[in-house]
């Protein structure tokens, strides 16, 4: 008898890493044989996979067993365009995929489950401060100090070259990428 297939499911930690969550069979995971879920996977080569058709987007499902909407994925195809060392705001999101606000942008973005395969740090807010990653607010009218997660946003836009001021505010306009709209 053939070994059932394994499934293995993995998250963000509280810096962005990896970590494996949850190693079970097809079987134990309430799969019937050839039916599959698509969660985030991790693949050989450390890569996040990105499902970009169809048959994959209707089959994924996040960490809560929930579909993603037609919105999250014009959000996530969009942020996948904003070249390295470059950034645009979540207006210029929403004005790009002609649809929803930056509130909505930024909504999407906090749960965005292929980080950062699908580059959310590349986006800031309209007053050119840091804004948000994973979560958590780090614009600069309504935070002092920079959580752990705005650590890492800035730690990933340092590593493209891109540095804010001491106020978190972007230190370089011409960082500022213009999507053709």
């Amino acid at each position: 008898m053939a070994q059932p297939a394994t499934l293995t499911l993995f998250t963000l930690d509280t810096l962005g890493g990896l970590q494996e969550q949850e190693q079970a069979s097809q079987n134990a995971a309430g799969l019937k044989n050839g039916e599959r879920i698509l969660q985030r996977r991790c693949l050989a080569d450390g890569t996040i996979h990105f499902p970009t058709n169809a048959e994959e987007r209707a089959a994924y499902r996040d960490k809560d067993g929930k579909s993603l909407s037609s919105f999250q994925w014009a959000v996530y195809d969009f942020t996948c365009t904003i070249p390295v060392g470059k950034l645009v705001t979540y207006k210029d999101v929403a004005t790009s995929i002609k649809q929803g606000s930056p509130r909505s942008v930024g909504g999407a973005l906090k749960h965005n489950p292929f980080a950062p395969r699908v580059p959310c740090h590349r986006i800031i807010a309209s007053d050119l401060s840091l804004g948000g990653y994973i979560g958590e607010w780090t614009g600069s009218k309504t935070r002092t100090t920079v959580g752990p997660m705005g650590r890492r946003k800035i730690q990933l836009l340092a590593e493209e070259g891109i540095e804010f001021d001491k106020s978190r505010r972007l230190k370089d306009r011409t960082r500022l990428w213009s999507p053709s709209h």
